[in-house]
Formats: structure tokens, C-alpha cells, sequence
């Protein structure tokens, strides 16, 4: 059985807009963070991203049962973008028919309900001691963003997530004086320094690196979803909330920016002698560093470091 159209349609009229979720979000001026890499991976193997990347559905059904869901056309493990989309979505489906009509409304529940790329990013808030304290948070944010960091990840700037000789980021945040967060801008710059960010690192900083791979939203099966777009049932409590989106940045495809990433920056090591392991022995670690290869406790200390 397919769509009631009509019916659905009927239930998206007078809708409100779902909660804000538990992320961190900039606020209006300028934020200063540092970036950090959304895997452990980073440090052992080649990584060609900065960030979890996945399609959002957001305001799914009408009022009472609003949700946001993930896109079955993200692509999970071992499939491309271009694989992925080929996947039914019954939302995609819904809002192109709702695109089809003549009817402002209409063409207002389809903008509503456009698929619209998002990224999870690990980063620490470098506003205060208070900030840094909170230790590795992450940040749900659309490709204004996102775009804005991975233009500064080429050769000229180098990795910016290198723990040693990465850069602190400025994401500047504009609000219009109308209040229309539809139309806020987003601007990141980078600082012109290389530094350490390894001092401000939490003592379990790798548990929650990588407390980011929880975040990452599930998707759901075809009916499922069919189910949270009627309003007719309430599947469980694995949906997250999420960040409201007022306005579309559009969907961003996916990028290659970032491949400058996967030459890490050397990091100061200090060399050891007569049997002693360095300073930096299971604290920091990358195959991709000269230094750590050519260490001679190399082994043991990439056994030591990914111990949780």
C-alpha cells in the first residue's frame, strides 16, 4: 500500500518546529575552537574526512509526533554516495510529489522536508577555562560550516587537526538584525599560527573522541519511516533530537577538500635514550609522523596508545 497524499498533507498543515538538541552550537560572533579528528583512526591509519557525514529529514510528521530521521539514501559501510541513492526513501517521495503542486503550501511542506546534508565534528570550545574544561564536545552543523573548515585543509595550511601543529578556527556567526536565523551566515577563518592543542586535552580525551561514534544517527527501514511521516506510530526512542534548522543550506556533495588531511604534520618528539621511552610515549601517535616511525618503541607505544 502506498501514500494517502491527501490525508498526509492535511496532517502537515499548522505544524511547529521540533526542540533543539543537546550539541554544541556557536554563538553570534566569534567562536574560537579547535577541530579534532572524528576518529582514533586518524592517528594509525588514512583518513579522508574530518567529520560523520549522513542526510537529515527534519519536522517528519505532523504535530505532536515531529521528528527528525535520517536519509536511507546516506550511504552505510562499503557503499558511495552515488550507490546510496539509488535506496527508497518515503519522505524524498512525499516531498517530491508536495514539490509537483501549484500550491504554496505544498511547495512549503516539500521545502520543509528536502533532505539537507549534515556533520557531526568533535571540536573544544576555546573560549574560556570554562569551555575548555567541558572537555571534547560535538557540534551538528550544515555545509556552511563544515565547507568553511575543509577550505583551509590543503598544503598551503596544512592538517588543522594535528594535535601538535594544527590551528585554532574562528567560526564567525552573523545574525541579521531582523532576527531571521534563516539567513544567518557563517564564516571560518583560520589562526595564522600553528600550537599545541595536546595540553588542554582532557585526561580521557581518546574515550571521548570517540563518544562521537554513538552520536551518529540509525536509519531506519522503509516502513519505519512511513510510519514516522503519518504520524501513526511512535518506533522507539533511538531517534535523537537535533539542532532546528531554520532555512536550507542545501545539500553538499561530498568532498575530497580535505585530502591534505591524510599527510599529518610532523610532531615534536623527544628522542629517547639509554632505553627510556619520550615524553610523548602513548600520548601522542601517528603512522604518518617520521619521527614516531623511526622511534624505536614505536610498537609498543601504538599498543599503549589505543588503549582505552
Amino acid at each position: 500500500m502506498g501514500l494517502d497524499v491527501k490525508k498526509l498533507k492535511e496532517k502537515y498543515d499548522n505544524r511547529g518546529k521540533e526542540k533543539s538538541g543537546d550539541r554544541w552550537k556557536p554563538s553570534k560572533g566569534e567562536n574560537v575552537v579547535r577541530v579534532l579528528p572524528h576518529t582514533i583512526k586518524y592517528f594509525t591509519e588514512t583518513v579522508d574526512d574530518i567529520a560523520h557525514s549522513f542526510l537529515m529529514h527534519f519536522n517528519v510528521g505532523p504535530e505532536g509526533s515531529k521528528e527528525a530521521v535520517v536519509c536511507p539514501k546516506t550511504p552505510t559501510e562499503g557503499l558511495t554516495w552515488a550507490q546510496a541513492r539509488k535506496h527508497r526513501c518515503p519522505i524524498c517521495e512525499f516531498a517530491a510529489q508536495m514539490k509537483k503542486s501549484d500550491d504554496p503550501k505544498d511547495q512549503a511542506i516539500a521545502s520543509d522536508l528536502n533532505v539537507r546534508k549534515r556533520y557531526l565534528i568533535n571540536i573544544i570550545d576555546l573560549k574560556s577555562e570554562e569551555t575548555i574544561a567541558k572537555g571534547i564536545q560535538v557540534t551538528e552543523c550544515g555545509p556552511k560550516i563544515y565547507e568553511g573548515i575543509i577550505q583551509w585543509c590543503n598544503e598551503k595550511w596544512g592538517d588543522p587537526l594535528d594535535l601538535e601543529l594544527g590551528r585554532n578556527l574562528s567560526i564567525i556567526k552573523t545574525v541579521p538584525p531582523s532576527g531571521d536565523e534563516s539567513r544567518t551566515e557563517y564564516k571560518v577563518e583560520p589562526d595564522p599560527e600553528k600550537s599545541s592543542i595536546a595540553a588542554k586535552l582532557p585526561k580521557n580525551w581518546k574515550e571521548q573522541l570517540s563518544k562521537i561514534d554513538t552520536l551518529v544517527p540509525k536509519i531506519k527501514s522503509y516502513d519505519e519511516l512511513k510510519a514516522a511521516l503519518e504520524g501513526d506510530v511512535d518506533y522507539g526512542s533511538e531517534t535523537k533530537e537535533v539542532e532546528n534548522v531554520p532555512g536550507h543550506e542545501g545539500v553538499a556533495s561530498h568532498t575530497d577538500t580535505a585530502a591534505s588531511i591524510k599527510e599529518a604534520q610532523p610532531a615534536p618528539v623527544v628522542k629517547a635514550g639509554n632505553g627510556a621511552k619520550p615524553d610523548c610515549f602513548s600520548k601522542l601517535f601517528s603512522n604518518r609522523n617520521e619521527k614516531c616511525i623511526a622511534c624505536p618503541v614505536n610498537a609498543e607505544c601504538k599498543v599503549e596508545f589505543l588503549k582505552p
